[in-house]
């Protein structure tokens, strides 16, 4: 079974639909159908919580994640 970590850049490309988030959503579907495995670790989780705090405002990020 293939592994991925994902970074924090991974998750906002996804998140944000930019460049890469075809590659990432494509990882994300082999993990629900349990073809891979993927990892984040805590700092990249808390790295894409501020960035969406800091974009979206904090009511909003705190919703959202």
């Amino acid at each position: 079974m293939s592994r991925y970590v994902f970074d924090t850049s991974a998750l906002i490309a996804y998140i944000e639909n930019e460049a890469g988030a075809d590659e990432v959503e494509k990882l994300l579907v082999k993990a629900i159908d349990r073809k891979s495995e993927l990892f984040i670790s805590v700092v990249s989780l808390i790295e894409v919580f501020y960035i969406s705090a800091k974009e979206q405002g904090f009511d909003n990020s705190a919703r959202a994640h």
